[in-house]
């Protein structure tokens, strides 16, 4: 199969792999907004973006949400490999928000390609590695820093990606950040007010990125 990403663990195989990776792995396209998983579903695929973006994130019964990460192109699920590998349900929320395309391969076939080939299994261990620490990092955002310091990190990480502009709503940085719209939004009016930003509808610039550091840095120290 030909795909639009480059996905590493494929430079290199062994020519077995390719072959039943070419046979199998099957690229699907799909029309965002769309859930890939509801929590609770069984998981009979691993999918990779190969185009678009996939958010992961949890909700409790009032419906507040919590973003756990996101996935761009070339990205894969650890929750979905965590429920394939234990045959559990899904433990969460998994929706296309951009694009896009899945390159998706049937759970049996996941499950095989561990005990068969190394590049499979290299390929997993880095993303527990890298997912985990994603997660550790955001649970002990929510355990010890106030939502306005959690507000400064997250602009403050958009900015290290060279966006001054953040393309979001208070809605979406609340879900974002697991509390409620009404909160960012006077937490964003108190930036604003200090000129470490300027709002838009929609969109937020970044000003004085210096600014927002020293902000954050407080609740880390």
């Amino acid at each position: 199969m030909n795909q639009s990403v480059q996905l590493p663990f494929l430079k290199g195989a062994s020519g077995k792999f390719l072959a039943e990776w070419n046979e199998y792995a099957v690229s699907v396209a799909l029309k965002a907004p769309k859930f890939i998983n509801l929590e609770g579903d069984t998981c009979n695929y691993f999918h990779m973006v190969e185009q678009g973006t996939v958010r992961v994130y949890i909700c409790n019964a009032l419906g507040k949400e919590i973003t756990l990460y996101k996935l761009a192109e070339g990205q894969s699920c650890l929750l979905t490999a965590f429920s394939i590998l234990s045959q559990t349900p899904f433990p969460a929320y998994s929706r296309l928000e951009e694009g896009g395309r899945l390159i998706s391969v049937p759970a049996p076939i996941f499950r095989d390609w561990i005990n068969r080939y190394e590049e499979w299994r290299y390929f997993l261990f880095g993303l527990l590695s890298g997912r985990v620490q994603e997660i550790l990092d955001k649970l002990e955002s929510l355990a010890f820093l106030r939502v306005d310091e959690r507000v400064a990190e997250y602009l403050l990480r958009c900015a290290q990606q060279n966006k001054r502009q953040v393309h979001i709503t208070h809605s979406q940085l609340a879900q974002e950040l697991g509390t409620a719209r009404e909160v960012v939004s006077r937490i964003l009016k108190s930036f604003e007010r200090s000129r470490l930003i300027a709002l838009s509808r929609g969109h937020i610039t970044i000003l004085n990125s210096r600014g927002l550091s020293h902000f954050a840095s407080a609740g880390r120290n």
